[in-house]
């Protein structure tokens, strides 16, 4: 059975079971909650200064780690905002890193660094200092291993691999998975995988045929359960158990989201710009860009077992003030109320982390990918402001 074919059904019989969360025609509870700032950096006149930052997460002491893509470091940060000093950066030696795609916190308290290319995970203390590597499986024959993501449960890795092999016609092939592995580096539990082929020569990309590096949207919640939204235009989140296991599905009736004539010519122009007007030994890479927005743009696990969803429509359609609105399901998986966090920014331009009871604002995201990608995000020919990270405190349990 396909395998598209194979989650249909699957899926069909966990509704006819009545596990799949019903959505509710009456008015649902929602609050407002303005966000309290604790501290920013890498604004103007400021000493931190920022490449491209790709990831932030805190710790339970309440230290911050900023990993920036462009420079190769990760920075610390105390509870107050203060610089501790870059605990990570480019290099070959134990600890350093050459081609890192993400960051999170171990289960004994280190940093993990996950390491895209070659497909791998280090471990450093919270001070710097190298601990190793956890396990990982090996390739395939004849195959590459790279990883896009990863993050630990009480014994489990959960990784999301890729692997690329060749066609023997200069094609290759990739395999993109999501799967769970035990101390040995065995995979032990598979949620979600498919395939590929890349051709050699000139090549048509869809933005919502979501072929690429974050086309799976993925957590793992305080009971150690992995949820998955892999799907660009329904609200779809699979919750799976550590042995693989699809124990339910969450979702809304939302609807798609149609973007503006203006964001959408401003997608193609980055695109074009950024992205594919590049020729590679003569080929030509293009890029066809959606009319709507992904249904789910994240998905955020919080320390009381709660999920919040920040839709499309949470993020863009939002009322003057207001920063975001959040679905939130309970630990048992029940859509229990929205919630509004009331803050300055706009989530078109700006990206938004949330980690150990903090959301944490990262300014001018897509105008510094822009820039380095050789794009220009604004409207204008201006320099673009320079990335900053404003910190705000976001409880876990709301009264």
């Amino acid at each position: 059975m396909p395998p598209r074919q194979a989650r249909i059904v699957a899926h069909t019989l966990i509704i006819l079971a009545g596990m799949v969360l019903p959505h509710s025609l009456q008015a649902q509870p929602h609050q407002s909650l303005q966000l309290s700032e604790l501290w920013r950096i890498g604004h103007e006149g400021d000493a931190n200064i920022f490449g491209v930052i790709f990831d932030v997460v805190a710790d339970s002491d309440g230290n911050t780690y900023v990993f920036d893509r462009q420079l190769v470091e990760v920075h610390k940060f105390s509870p107050e905002g203060g610089f501790l000093g870059v605990i990570a950066r480019e290099g070959e030696g134990p600890g350093e890193l050459r081609y890192p795609c993400g960051l999170f916190i171990t289960r004994d308290g280190d940093l993990g660094l996950v390491e895209r290319v070659p497909g791998s995970v280090k471990v450093v203390t919270t001070e710097g200092d190298p601990v190793g590597h956890l396990p990982m499986p090996e390739p395939e024959l004849g195959s590459r291993i790279f990883a896009s993501g990863a993050r630990q449960t009480r014994d489990r890795l959960i990784l999301y691999l890729n692997q690329v092999g060749g066609q023997g016609n200069d094609d290759f092939e990739r395999w993109d998975s999501l799967v769970s592995i035990d101390g040995t580096g065995a995979i032990t539990a598979t949620f979600c995988e498919n395939s590929h082929i890349r051709p050699s020569g000139d090549a048509h990309y869809f933005e919502n045929s979501l072929v690429g590096f974050e086309k799976w949207i993925w957590c793992v919640d305080a009971r150690d359960r992995v949820i998955v939204n892999r799907v660009w235009d329904d609200y779809e989140l699979e919750v799976y158990s550590l042995d693989g296991e699809l124990l339910r599905l969450l979702g809304r009736d939302k609807g798609q989201r149609v973007r503006t004539k203006t964001f959408y010519e401003k997608k193609k122009r980055y695109h074009a710009e950024a992205i594919v007007g590049s020729h590679h030994d003569g080929k030509q890479i293009t890029f066809e860009v959606s009319k709507t927005d992904r249904t789910i743009q994240g998905i955020y696990p919080r320390l009381d077992g709660s999920l919040w969803v920040l839709t499309s429509r949470g993020a863009f359609d939002n009322a003057e003030g207001v920063l975001a609105t959040f679905d939130v399901f309970d630990g048992d998986g029940e859509f229990s109320r929205t919630v509004s966090v009331r803050a300055p920014g706009n989530l078109r331009d700006d990206k938004i982390y949330i980690s150990q009871g903090r959301l944490f604002l990262v300014a001018n995201h897509m105008a510094a990918m822009a820039t380095a990608l050789g794009g220009n995000w604004s409207e204008d020919d201006g320099e673009p402001q320079p990335m900053s990270v404003i910190c705000y405190c976001l409880p876990d349990v709301l009264e």
